[in-house]
C-alpha cells in the first residue's frame, strides 16, 4: 500500500488488504536541486541541512505577488466546464478573477515558495510541472507548496467535471498557463522580498462552517500569519479556515473564487499593501457553507440564500474580519524557517476512481504493485477490478513548514476533522461505529500528534495534490446497514480507499523520522 522511505523502516496499513510496494534502497543525500527521484516520486528533502539549502540564518525576507489564471469565457471561446457539482455545467460569464497568490519565504540558504490558485483542485503531476517550471526560471527554491482553494465554481483541472460522463473536462493550455502565471507569481514574489517579521493571529470562525457528515467533528479556527515589515506595513497575510467554497451551489453558471475572493478583499482593505491569500483548512467531514442561515431577517429568514453572491460575501468578510481582527496586537517575531517533503505511494480502490481511469477521465502517473511507471499508453487498459484490487499505485507527497511557533503540514486531500483533531488526553477523535464496514480497522491516531509539536499547529488541505476525502477507515461505510444514516452519507466515491488514512499516518510517522544522511 505504501512504500517506506528509504533508510527508514517500512510498514503497511493492517487494514487493506494489498501488496505492499517494497522500499527503495538509501539515498546517496539531499540535494533540493533534484526534485524527483528514479521513480518519479518527490525526492525525501530536510531543509535546512540538505544540499542547497545548508542553512536559515540571518533575517527573515518574504515577498508576495499575484497572477491572474481565469480562462476567458464567451461565443468566440472553447467551452468552459466548471468543475465541483454535476457534470455539463458550463460557465456562462465570469464574475471575479480567480488567481495564483505566491508567496515566498527565504532565510539564509533555505527558500520555499507557495502557491495557492483558485482551482478546484491539482494532481500532484502538475504540482511537479509547477517545481520543474520555477527551476527552469532560475528561481532558486528549494521547494514550492502548491496548494488550492477546492473552489466550486471554477473551471475543470481534475477531469472529472466535462461535457458529460467519460469527458474529460481538461484543457491543455489552460493547464499550461496554471504553470506559466503560477511561476510568473513567483518570479514576481521574490522580486518584492524583503525583511519581515511574522506575526499569527486565531479566531474563532464558527457561526460561518458547519460539518454535514456525521459523527460531527469541526474546527472552526481561522488562522492568519502576517509577514509584515520593517516600516510596521504588511506585505503578506496567509489565511487558513476550513470551509469548502461552494456558497454559489450548482446553479451558477459565472466564474468565481467564492467566499475567498470577499475574504481576501477584507484583508486588503484592512491591511492596506498586504497581498491577501488564502488557504484551505480541513475540508472533510463535511465542512461547508450549505444548510446555513448566514443572513436572517427578524423573522429569522435568511436573506442571502445558497446561490447568492451576497451570500459568498457575508461569508468571506466575516471571516476575514474575524483573521484580521485577530492579528491585532499580536506580538511580532522573527521567526525560523524549515521544512520536510517525503514522496510516497498510495494505492486508490473504488470503483468510480477506477471507472475515471478507464475512460481517460483522470490523467496523472500511476505505478505497478513493484514501483514500477506504468507508460501512459497502457493506462486506459487497466482494469476495473485490477484497480479496485489494489493493482495500481499513484504517487504524492506529504510536507510540513515550520515558521518558529508555528507548524503548517500539508495534506494532499481533503482530510476528515476528526483525523486531525485530539481529545483532550491526545487520543484520537475517530469513531468505531455499529455498521462501519471494516469493524476490526483501529482508529487512527490524531494525524495533529505525528508532526511537530508547535504552540500553533494548521493544516493544509488540497496541498501538493488532490486525492479526494481522507476518510477514518472504522468510518468506511459504503455497504449496508449504514453506521450513521439509514440512507448512506456522502464521501467515499470521492475518496482513494479506506486505506489512505492508515497509509498517510504511516507516511506521516516516516516524515518525522527522516532525518539526513
Amino acid at each position: 500500500m505504501l512504500s517506506g522511505m528509504r533508510a527508514l523502516p517500512f510498514a503497511c496499513a493492517a487494514v487493506v488488504a494489498t501488496t505492499c510496494t517494497p522500499p527503495a534502497p538509501p539515498p546517496a543525500g539531499m540535494d533540493s536541486s533534484v526534485l524527483v527521484d528514479e521513480r518519479g516520486l518527490s525526492t525525501a528533502l530536510i531543509c535546512p541541512g540538505a544540499t542547497g539549502c545548508a542553512n536559515a540564518e540571518g533575517p527573515l525576507r518574504a515577498g508576495a505577488a499575484t497572477r491572474a489564471i481565469t480562462p476567458p469565457v464567451g461565443e468566440d471561446q472553447p467551452p468552459v466546464w466548471m468543475a465541483g457539482f454535476d457534470i455539463g455545467r458550463q460557465a456562462t460569464g465570469m464574475h471575479d478573477e480567480q488567481w495564483a497568490r505566491a508567496l515566498i519565504i527565504e532565510r539564509g540558504d533555505t527558500a520555499v515558495g507557495v502557491v495557492v490558485l483558485d482551482l478546484i483542485g491539482l494532481f500532484h503531476d502538475e504540482v511537479q510541472r509547477v517545481r520543474a517550471a520555477a527551476q527552469d526560471a532560475g528561481l532558486d527554491l528549494d521547494t514550492v507548496f502548491v496548494v488550492t482553494t477546492h473552489v466550486h465554481e471554477v473551471k475543470d483541472t481534475m477531469g472529472m467535471w466535462g461535457s458529460s460522463v467519460g469527458d474529460s473536462g481538461i484543457d491543455p493550455p489552460y493547464m499550461q498557463l496554471i504553470v506559466d502565471q503560477s511561476v510568473a507569481a513567483l518570479t514576481d514574489a521574490r522580486a518584492a522580498l524583503t525583511p519581515v517579521s511574522m506575526r499569527v493571529g486565531r479566531g474563532d470562525a464558527s457561526p460561518w462552517v458547519r460539518d454535514s457528515r456525521q459523527p460531527i467533528v469541526l474546527d472552526p479556527t481561522v488562522t492568519a500569519l502576517d509577514f509584515v515589515d520593517d516600516t510596521g506595513a504588511s506585505r503578506a497575510t496567509l489565511v487558513v479556515w476550513g470551509n469548502h467554497p461552494e456558497a454559489l451551489g450548482s446553479d451558477n453558471t459565472l466564474l468565481t473564487s467564492d467566499y475567498p475572493h470577499y475574504l481576501r478583499t477584507e484583508i486588503e482593505e484592512r491591511l492596506p499593501g498586504t497581498v491577501a491569500i488564502f488557504a484551505p483548512g480541513l475540508l472533510g467531514g463535511l465542512t461547508t457553507t450549505i444548510g446555513l442561515s448566514v443572513c436572517p431577517d427578524g423573522a429569522g429568514v435568511d436573506t442571502c440564500p445558497q446561490g447568492s453572491f451576497e451570500r459568498a460575501e457575508r461569508i468571506g468578510r466575516e471571516v476575514g474580519q474575524i483573521a484580521a481582527e485577530a492579528l491585532t496586537d499580536a506580538p511580532l517575531v522573527a521567526g525560523a524557517l524549515a521544512f520536510r517533503r517525503l514522496g510516497t505511494f498510495l494505492t486508490p480502490t473504488t470503483t468510480p476512481l477506477a471507472l475515471a481511469f478507464q475512460l481517460g477521465m483522470i490523467q496523472r502517473a500511476v505505478w505497478d504493485e513493484d514501483g514500477e511507471r506504468i507508460p501512459e499508453d497502457q493506462i486506459e487498459f487497466l482494469s476495473i477490478d485490477e484497480v479496485i484490487a489494489g493493482k495500481i499505485r499513484v504517487g504524492t507527497e506529504l510536507s510540513t513548514l515550520s515558521l518558529g511557533d508555528v507548524e503548517l503540514t500539508a495534506i494532499p486531500g481533503e482530510l476528515y476533522s476528526e483525523l486531525w483533531l485530539a481529545n483532550e488526553d491526545g487520543s484520537s477523535r475517530v469513531e468505531r461505529p455499529e455498521g462501519g464496514d471494516l469493524p476490526s480497522a483501529e482508529p487512527e491516531p490524531a494525524f495533529s500528534g505525528l508532526v511537530r509539536a508547535a504552540p500553533v499547529s494548521v493544516v493544509l488541505n488540497n496541498a501538493n495534490d488532490a486525492l479526494g476525502y481522507v476518510i477514518p477507515a472504522p468510518q468506511w461505510d459504503v455497504d449496508e446497514p449504514f453506521a450513521y444514516d439509514p440512507e448512506g452519507q456522502y464521501g467515499e466515491q470521492n475518496s482513494l480507499g479506506s486505506g489512505t488514512a492508515p497509509a498517510l499516518v504511516e507516511a506521516l510517522r516516516a516524515l518525522a523520522a527522516l532525518r539526513l544522511p
